[in-house]
């Protein structure tokens, strides 16, 4: 029998005597045994392994004394996990209730997957410790790891799905075949019962060490040294107290050199804080690179915090910022104590941006309201640079609001002006920025900094004008004043009904006859036209069949509703009835304070698709989500998901000719047919209470690569189709500044980027832009092998502009 470890305490006779008996029995696809499989026994709730154990030769594990109570069975094998009875899902979790004096069996069979076998040598081709980890490509599959064995092998069984693989060793990793990093590793497509033996060897290595020394040359404890290939990091080490570090397995290469000191302060070998003047080192396979590295000379800053009437105050803080701002993290900072006085001490010698916050407010040296505004200060040795602040006075901002229509003025708003320039707090200081409200229909904000700010309007919520955000630049010398135009949001009225008996499909429009049923539940969709147009949140129609959509902006939307089954399919609402493409659906004007009351949407006997998916290149069956809207609809109805088989069953579908979307994001999304959009897709006709069924392969299409520059630490890029939906998205690689996008030839995308950096989060288009209509499209040419885009994060924008006094219409 299995070692088994019950986690409770061991029971007393009483409780023995009580207990019930759980016995699993674990097999294979093929039907023989697994061995040494990782057995748990959770509470119904899967919140508390109450048990665990490990399969014997023969796939059993007997768990006795168990606790009369409702339990579920947990298992990994090779990597792979799963819940009893065979599925991947803790919410399909068979629950396995234990009486007292009762045995429970258990016996799945393990889910349908693949297996891959690595062997992992070290550059001399010797046997190497290590982890093998498969990383999953697009939607589908999870990591999976496990280490070798002292040959260097090992095995991991994974869902089916595509997989990069990875061998990591300490510090060094390599991705096969040969790859330092992801970017240019091979995909592997692996289905339901595929085996793959992979074979790698580690990179050749060499190792830094060396000591940090003070400009007194003293040791420096606490000082963290860090080797960067390019970008990114891919070693560090802290000093220890006789300064010493050590950077053992070092992949071959070249790197430049950081030193951050305990203080905080980052300098670059040989002595630069200007990571572009940074020298490298050269580490060779087997080598012992020394490094000796002296921390910069230091001196300070110093000075008093006094208020906008002249007086010290201890309520604020100072920063400072090394120059050049290389996109780091480094911020150093002090608080002044009671008389204001503060004191930032050793700091390397070098130029600075310094900042204040005084009384809540935040403005940088010589009562600028943005960074881009103020001048560096240089830090020379030995010496405390003084540097006193007064809260700075702004410039008041005069804002007014008219009705989009009338022009009559807008009596009651409040504004918020964030910034100013790229300056953003935390949600937890926004009370801090410029802010008022007013009931006359003019509102003077007061001291406001200059630069330029993002003015964010709001009205009461029963007035039903809309929120309104446009751009303000607020001058040095002189006030500001701003006119903005808001509109009335509209409403929608929509009312959903059962098609009356014998009424044929595709009749003229007209009002709902009294034997049509009013349809309760019934989610209804309100999809602008526009890509870039925010969608409202979708509504379920009450007892009446009715919903309405309020506040909604002026502009053109379709109408898409998802009965509650019944027996009754979604649809388009088209010009005579439902349709299944969104293109033919009927166009929905919204207007500014107005109620629109489009057709009654008739909801017809529904109909069911069936299908197998395949890839195109191999024949093979593929995971993937099939749906029937495009990405862009918030909130969209459950989709469909093909099994390991590549086989899915949809039903629901009213009896209309139905475009198919594909998204498992291994292929780039696409429709059916290999479309890139729904509008020129194939599609499946649906008959009322049928099945159809459909053959459908997915191409992988061709590559939209490049390389992604600035000052970044991690990101993702992302291609958007024009109607607004996202086609793809990946990561891109820190090590080498790349991406690889799949994406269909003939297709024009939009690019998509996030990235993480030392200021915070970083949103943008291709190129330089803030919003889809502003994005540069990239056509795939048809044909194609695909296409490539280099773009750099632009830096963050500052300056003075010039006042703008044109009116804003709130958006």
């Amino acid at each position: 029998m299995a070692l088994l470890l019950a986690l409770a305490g061991a029971p007393g006779a009483a409780a023995q005597s009580a207990a019930g008996t759980i016995a699993v029995t674990l097999r294979d696809t093929d039907g023989s045994p697994l061995t040494y499989a990782d057995v748990k026994v959770f509470d119904e709730k899967a919140q508390l392994a109450e048990y665990e154990g490990y399969t014997d030769e023969e796939g059993r594990a007997v768990f006795e004394d168990v606790r009369p109570g409702r339990y579920v069975v947990f298992f990994t094998v090779e990597g792979l996990k799963m819940w009893a009875d065979s599925t991947d899902s803790r919410q399909r979790a068979t629950v396995y209730p234990v009486a007292a004096g009762a045995r429970v069996d258990v016996a799945p069979t393990l889910l349908p997957h693949a297996r891959i076998a690595g062997t992992l040598t070290d550059a001399d081709g010797g046997v190497s410790r290590g982890t093998m980890i498969a990383h999953p490509v697009g939607r589908f599959g999870e990591r999976v790891e496990d280490v070798t064995d002292s040959e260097g092998r090992t095995a991991l069984r994974v869902s089916p799905g595509t997989y990069r693989v990875e061998f990591a060793a300490g510090t060094v990793s390599q991705w096969t075949p040969g790859r330092p990093s992801a970017h240019g590793a091979t995909e592997f497509a692996l289905p339901a019962g595929e085996r793959i033996s992979i074979s790698e060897s580690l990179p050749e290595t060499g190792q830094v060490h060396g000591t940090v020394v003070d400009a007194a040359g003293a040791p420096v404890r606490g000082a963290t040294v860090r080797l960067h290939a390019g970008e990114y990091e891919t070693n560090r080490d802290r000093s220890n107290v006789r300064g010493e570090f050590a950077l053992p397995r070092v992949r071959a290469g070249t790197y430049r050199v950081s030193v951050t000191s305990p203080r905080g302060w980052q300098q670059w070998l040989p002595g630069v804080t200007d990571p572009a003047q940074a020298g490298t080192i050269t580490v060779e396979r087997d080598a012992d690179v020394p490094v000796a590295a002296t921390l910069l000379p230091t001196g300070g800053i110093g000075g008093t915090l006094y208020g906008a009437n002249g007086a010290p105050t201890s309520r604020g803080w100072i920063f400072a910022r090394p120059v050049p701002d290389s996109g780091s993290e480094v911020l150093l900072s002090a608080t002044p104590d009671r008389q204001g006085r503060y004191e930032l001490p050793d700091l390397a010698v070098g130029r600075y941006l310094v900042g204040f916050e005084i009384n809540g407010r935040r403005q940088y040296l010589g009562g600028k309201g943005a960074a881009a505004a103020s001048e560096p200060v240089t830090v020379v040795a030995g010496r405390t640079l003084v540097l006193d602040e007064r809260a700075a006075t702004g410039q008041p901002v005069t804002l007014r609001a008219r009705d989009g229509d009338s022009g009559d003025p807008v009596a009651d708003f409040c504004a918020v002006l964030v910034g100013p320039d790229s300056e953003r707090l935390p949600d937890s200081d926004t009370d801090k920025y410029p802010h008022g409200c007013t009931d006359s229909g003019t509102l003077t904000v007061p001291d406001v900094l200059p630069g330029r700010y993002e003015a964010h309007l709001r009205t009461p919520t029963d007035s039903n004008y809309l929120p309104g955000t446009e751009r303000l630049a607020v001058p040095a010398d002189q006030p500001a004043e701003a006119d903005y135009v808001l509109d009335r949001g509209g409403s929608v009225s929509v009312h959903t009904v059962a098609r009356a008996p014998g009424d044929s499909i595709g009749r003229p429009r007209r009002p709902p006859r009294r034997t049509e049923a009013s349809v309760a539940d019934t989610v209804v969709y309100l999809v602008p036209v526009r890509p870039e147009q925010p969608a409202p949140e979708p509504l379920r129609t009450d007892a009446n069949g009715a919903a309405t959509f309020v506040g909604v902006p002026k502009g053109s939307y379709r109408i898409f509703a998802e009965p509650p089954g019944r027996g009754l399919g979604r649809q388009w609402l088209g010009p005579a009835g439902g349709v299944g493409r969104e293109a033919d659906a009927v166009v929905v004007t919204v207007r500014s304070g107005r109620t629109t009351f489009p057709p009654a949407v008739r909801l017809d006997p529904a109909g069911a698709i069936s299908g197998t998916i395949t890839a195109a290149a191999s024949g093979r069956p593929v995971r993937t989500e099939v749906s029937w809207l495009p990405a862009r609809v918030g909130n969209p109805p459950a989709a469909a998901f093909t099994d390991v088989r590549g086989n899915f069953l949809a039903g629901g579908f009213g009896p209309y000719a139905w475009p198919l979307r594909f998204d498992d994001g291994a292929h780039p999304s696409q429709w059916s047919g290999q479309q890139p959009d729904a509008q020129t897709a194939a599609t499946v006709r649906v008959l009322s209470g049928a099945v159809t069924v459909v053959q459908t392969t997915l191409t992988r299409g061709v590559a939209l690569t490049g390389t992604a520059g600035g000052q970044w630490h991690e990101g993702t890029i992302t291609a958007v189709g024009p109607d607004g939906s996202d086609l793809a998205q990946v990561p891109v690689d820190p090590l080498t500044r790349r991406y690889r996008l799949p994406v269909l030839a003939g297709s024009t995308v939009r690019l998509r980027y996030e990235f993480q950096t030392g200021r915070g989060p970083r949103t943008g288009w291709y190129e330089d832009a803030e919003v889809f209509d502003a994005a540069r499209p990239v056509l795939i040419p048809p044909g194609s092998g695909g296409a490539a885009v280099d773009f750099a994060l632009p830096p963050l924008r500052g300056g003075d502009p010039d006042l703008r006094r044109a009116p804003r219409r709130g958006r």
